[in-house]
């Protein structure tokens, strides 16, 4: 079954909540579609795309779609599969020291 572009998972909205608290710019990507990942997160003068899942879910129901797992094999970056609030603020933590390294 195709995804419907526009689409997002029940979790999504809180998960950006969250990262905007953090202090993260955050935009959606959804209406692009075509397996493109979910959001685009920046913190700290990094960029991170970001898959969002609903990690309440059975694993089966977590599962890249076809078009996204296309899209995340011809990226030429990482993409991060991010699955509930708690792995977006260790993210959102990591890119703050990815920032504070780069700075030197």
């Amino acid at each position: 079954m195709a995804r419907r572009i526009g689409r997002v998972d029940l979790n999504q909205n809180q998960i950006v909540a969250t990262a905007r608290q953090m202090g993260a710019s955050v935009v959606s990507l959804a209406t692009i579609g075509k397996g493109c990942p979910d959001v685009l997160v920046a913190f700290g003068g990094v960029l991170d795309l970001w898959e969002i899942k609903n990690g309440e879910l059975p694993p089966s129901a977590q599962k890249l779609t076809k078009d996204e797992f296309s899209f995340h094999e011809r990226w030429k970056s990482p993409i991060q599969i991010i699955r509930s609030e708690s792995q977006a603020i260790r993210r959102i933590q990591e890119l703050g020291q990815v920032s504070i390294k780069s700075r030197g």
